[in-house]
């Protein structure tokens, strides 16, 4: 994404894979390029949280340029990707569902800032963090889909049911 040359990587990326939806006469869901743009990540990176909420919104904007080079040849969806603040394999620090809510706003807000059609979140592995994402999407009115890391027991890897 910091790069001209990334972002005509991520845009051919996603040709090929366009093209076998619209073969099978399919929609297609662009996925931005965000899972670790979460605050602590951006952090890791040295970047502020404005540096953070614009490449959240860069990623948005590039996933509407890529779906705009396809326009009317097939349905195209733009969903901004969430990760886990943590591992997305293994649980750490349990935070609660409110806590989760403050933690992902500003991530889902520069989504729809940016115009994102919803917010899919990834790797979930704590059952708080899930339902704080979906708290702060209904705040700013994004759909929302949530997928879980579930172990070969079928259960969280924290132990914890679905």
């Amino acid at each position: 994404m910091k790069s001209k040359d990334g972002q005509q990587r991520q845009r051919e990326y996603f040709d090929p894979y366009i093209d076998i939806a619209r073969e099978a006469g399919a929609g297609f869901r662009l996925e931005s390029p965000t899972w670790r743009a979460n605050t602590v990540w951006g952090q890791r990176l040295g970047y502020s949280a404005s540096t953070s909420e614009e490449v959240n919104r860069d990623a948005i904007t590039l996933m509407h340029d890529v779906g705009d080079a396809h326009e009317g040849n097939l349905p195209i969806v733009v969903s901004g990707c969430i990760g886990p603040r943590g591992d997305g394999h293994a649980p750490g620090d349990v935070m609660s569902p409110i806590e989760a809510e403050t933690y992902h706003t500003p991530q889902i807000e520069a989504f729809a800032d940016a115009g994102a059609d919803k917010v899919t979140a990834i790797t979930a592995t704590i059952m708080n963090e899930a339902i704080g994402i979906i708290f702060a999407a209904i705040k700013v009115d994004m759909p929302v889909a949530i997928s879980f890391t579930v172990e070969t027991d079928g259960h969280l890897p924290t132990g914890q049911s679905l």
